[in-house]
Formats: structure tokens, C-alpha cells, sequence
């Protein structure tokens, strides 16, 4: 079979039963106690080839309307290695931005470093350690292996939601943090007011490009 690439998936919200999607979530998570707690909650983004569902990522809230959480993600391991995954993180971090959302939270297992390479990838940094998390009072069976190491612990890390912000009189936008400016609008239309003290940096960045920013 010739090698696929991301070029044909589709990334949508999705409505449908959760437990629909049960072999996804269980992908990422060897607790069935734990995603019993949780597989209801927040959004679900799918990305989708022909008729398939091939991988989701879901989104929940943390008590912090400026933060939300990739609580849960995969895509089938026949697609993996396709850039589906990096799809997904951009269209949660697309939808977030345009809710006022400055810091999305994922956390994985310290064990799995093919995980934190790719959240690495992505534009998240290391935030914190949770030592102990995965244990079997919460699910977890005793010795389990990833990549030859126990799972043991749980890594946090965090990604700062950026924002295109148009100079005008040039066609290249600039991307700054959330966190600097304030939304307006609903859906995925989104005014960004940008602060004064970043409209100076922002002005100093396009002369350097050669073009003009007006605030």
C-alpha cells in the first residue's frame, strides 16, 4: 500500500457518542478507571480521512478561563508519522486563541519520551513533574514498561497561545502572544487590542523587515 500522507485528513469537531472513539482514547491512556472519569468532558476535535475517524484530541477547561488542557490525544498507529498529530495541535491551539485563551496544558508520562519529543515539537515547554501519578490506586498496573522505563511519573508542560497581529501595508503578519492583548467577536473571528508597549515592539521588528506597522 502506498504511503499516505496528512494531505487527506480533515480536522472537525465532533459530536458524536464518546464511547465511539473509546480505542482512540485508550491509545493514550492504560487506565480504564481514569478515562471512565473524564472521556465525557470538554470538546473533541477528529481529524478524519474519507469516512474514517483516524485520531482526536480532547479539550477541557481548568478552573482558569485563560487556560485549557489537552486532556486526551491520538491518532492510529497506521497514520502515525503523518503530521496528523501536529494538525490537531494547531487546530486546538486555533480554536482556543479565538476564545481569549493565553496557555494550553498537556500532560504525558515521563516514561514516554516519544511523547515529549513531540509535544517538544509542537511549542510546549517543560512546566512541572508529578511524581507518582501513575499508579494501580488510580488504575495503572504495577511495572508497566514505555520504552524500557516504569511508568511512574507525569510530566506537565504548557504552550503560550499565539495570535497574528496584520502591519499594515505589509502581507507578512506577526505572531505574539495572547497574553499581551485582549478578544473581541465570537466564533473564529477574533479582534486583537494590541497593547502599546507591544505595538513599539512589533513596529521595531517591521522595520528591521523593511516594511511599516501602524498601530
Amino acid at each position: 500500500m502506498p504511503a499516505r500522507s496528512a494531505d487527506d485528513v480533515r480536522i472537525e469537531t465532533y459530536g458524536g457518542a464518546r464511547d465511539n472513539l473509546r480505542a482512540l482514547f485508550e491509545l493514550a491512556d492504560d487506565s480504564a478507571a481514569e478515562l471512565d472519569s473524564y472521556i465525557e468532558a470538554g470538546r473533541v476535535l477528529v481529524a478524519v480521512s474519507g469516512a474514517e475517524v483516524i485520531g482526536h484530541l480532547q479539550l477541557t477547561g481548568t478552573g482558569d478561563p485563560r487556560q485549557a488542557e489537552i486532556k486526551n490525544m491520538a491518532v492510529r498507529e497506521a497514520r502515525q508519522g503523518q503530521g496528523i498529530g501536529r494538525q490537531l495541535i494547531q487546530a486546538a491551539v486555533d480554536l482556543v486563541a479565538a476564545e481569549g485563551v493565553t496557555l494550553i496544558l498537556v500532560a504525558t508520562a515521563a516514561a514516554d519520551t516519544g511523547n515529549l519529543r513531540f509535544y517538544q515539537r509542537q511549542g510546549f515547554r517543560m512546566r512541572s513533574v508529578e511524581r507518582d501519578a501513575f499508579t494501580p490506586a488510580t488504575g495503572y498496573p504495577p511495572g508497566l514498561l514505555i520504552d524500557g522505563i516504569e511508568l511512574r511519573d507525569r510530566v506537565w508542560l504548557d504552550r503560550a497561545v499565539l495570535v497574528r497581529v496584520h502591519l499594515t501595508g505589509d502581507r507578512q503578519d506577526f505572531e505574539v502572544p495572547a497574553s499581551d492583548g485582549a478578544f473581541e467577536g465570537t466564533d473564529d473571528r477574533a479582534v486583537v487590542v494590541v497593547r502599546p508597549e507591544h505595538v513599539q515592539r512589533l513596529a521595531i521588528l517591521a522595520e528591521r523587515d523593511g516594511t511599516r506597522a501602524d498601530p
